[in-house]
């Protein structure tokens, strides 16, 4: 019993407070006690079942007895409304989610069904009759299967229609390399990104509570999903660390992991050319290429994103969102810091260069990304949130010799918060003269626009917006500094 409760604990990702593994405990006891001898003791241990079982039902409002029959590495990701029948039976490294239902079709047949391995279950499925579900299944969100589902295929829809599943074979012999991608409510950027994956990679996309249908289309497409628990704070470095600890379950061997956002397309040659650098490259822990705007003419602001994407090939400080890591030394650096609501990619860099490892720009096309920004409330908020990193970054590693965002956050302080108060505070009580003073921010806009390189046109729009920039980023210091001294937990910043 108690090797079986360690399997449970490590299968639900070592966190003691999920529901789902406490359901565990309960269902392994109450296997146990069917050998107790002698039967007075046997007994006695048959109502404190019975209590626990109630209790833990009430509790989580999972139904799961004693008498189902139960493999490896079961996972019940989130609780409520799960049903299952005590004539069910289940294969290894299954999971369900919440609302599901494994029962009897009519209640006259004492039969269920009988599922294989590595099925994943997705959330408000009804599995009903004595069907047999194969090995290697997804079965779509609300699905309702009432019939057999062979083995690699997919069940989706009312009733639920079967097709096959997409090949899992590694597309680049020997590399190992799988896909992740994280995302919430992307709707047709989601579709475009699935869609521009390798053919025969196996996908792992994490949502953290979309309510388009975002999760539906991901399993119909033959993505594993992973389900974040929504009642807690989401953030991009827990939604990219859960989805890799998916992997690590799946197929603990694999050598490399390409992270996407889903409002991204993944050039169909990137794989190949980061693979092979990895593999020539012992030392690097990640690499990436250029990630381009996907309609750059759309606004100002996604013309913006895309020059500030571009940069010079060779070895780097920090990746983005979409990098190609080595498995093994993101397992060393203990994978993203979940706590940070933005910049959890350079933080993860400095960390990984502090071990030894790597980082690495290639001159090489890597994704398309629909920044879909046509408001400049967007463009603030996005550039609020970089200063509200920047704030984090250096409290974080801000100290001698890595100083990890701290010019950045001076600048932000200096140029968005402690000149517009003297300059304001100049116009008050030296006018009018002393409104001369935001004199200052044009002729800077002029100093970085000659500074610069490119074209007039594109210096003077650059140093414009990096100059009105700082007033966004110091907003973002303020934020921060707030919510340390009074021991806030920031909610996401979001600008879609």
């Amino acid at each position: 019993m108690f090797q079986n409760i360690c399997n449970d604990y490590r299968a639900h990702s070592r966190d003691w407070g999920a529901q789902g593994f406490w359901v565990m405990v309960v269902y392994r006891f109450g296997r146990w006690r069917y050998g107790v001898r002698p039967a007075i003791l046997r007994k006695l241990f048959s109502l404190l079942y019975r209590m626990l079982f109630k209790f833990v039902q009430i509790i989580t409002g999972i139904e799961l007895p004693c008498e189902v029959l139960i493999g490896r590495n079961f996972v019940i990701d989130h609780f409520g409304g799960i049903v299952i029948s005590g004539y069910a039976q289940f294969g290894d490294n299954c999971r369900i989610r919440n609302g599901v239902v494994v029962g009897l079709r009519r209640v006259e047949e004492k039969c269920a069904p009988i599922i294989g391995n590595n099925v994943d279950i997705g959330a408000g499925a009804k599995i009903l009759g004595p069907i047999r579900i194969g090995n290697n299944v997804l079965i779509g969100a609300n699905a309702v299967v009432l019939c057999d589902v062979p083995d690699n295929s997919v069940a989706a829809g009312v009733p639920a229609s079967i097709r096959p599943r997409r090949a899992n074979q590694d597309p680049y012999p020997g590399s190992h390399m799988r896909v992740h991608g994280i995302g919430r409510n992307e709707g047709e950027r989601l579709k475009r990104c699935l869609r521009s994956l390798p053919a025969t990679a196996r996908v792992i996309y994490v949502d953290s509570g979309s309510t388009d249908g975002s999760e539906i289309w991901a399993s119909d497409f033959g993505a594993e999903v992973v389900h974040l628990d929504v009642s807690t704070r989401f953030t991009a470095a827990r939604a990219r660390n859960a989805g890799f600890r998916r992997l690590l379950e799946l197929a603990p061997q694999i050598s490399w992991v390409q992270f996407i956002d889903s409002d991204c397309e993944l050039d169909s040659k990137w794989p190949a050319s980061a693979v092979a650098f990895l593999q020539h490259h012992a030392d690097a822990a990640a690499v990436f290429g250029r990630r381009r705007e996907l309609n750059p003419q759309r606004s100002i602001y996604n013309t913006l994103c895309d020059w500030e994407w571009d940069g010079p090939a060779g070895e780097a400080r920090a990746c983005g969102g979409d990098v190609m890591m080595r498995a093994a030394a993101l397992q060393d650096a203990g994978g993203y810091r979940e706590s940070l609501i933005a910049g959890e990619e350079p933080e993860l860099c400095v960390r990984l260069r502090a071990a030894g490892w790597r980082i690495w720009r290639l001159n090489a096309e890597m994704t398309m990304h629909d920044a879909a920004m046509t408001r400049f409330s967007q463009y603030w908020k996005r550039k609020m949130r970089s200063g509200y990193a920047f704030a984090e970054g250096a409290h974080l590693h801000g100290s001698p010799p890595e100083r990890h965002w701290v010019w950045e956050s001076r600048r932000a302080w200096i140029w968005g918060v402690w000149l517009p108060v003297i300059c304001m505070s100049a116009g008050l009580f030296l006018a009018p003269w002393g409104w001369a003073s935001w004199g200052i921010y044009p002729v800077q806009i002029l100093r970085q626009t000659f500074r610069g390189t490119g074209g007039f046109r594109e210096r003077s729009i650059k140093s414009f917006f990096q100059v009105l920039d700082r007033f966004a980023e110091g907003w973002g210091q303020i934020k921060f500094t707030h919510d340390r001294l009074v021991n806030r937990e920031t909610p996401l910043i979001e600008y879609k």
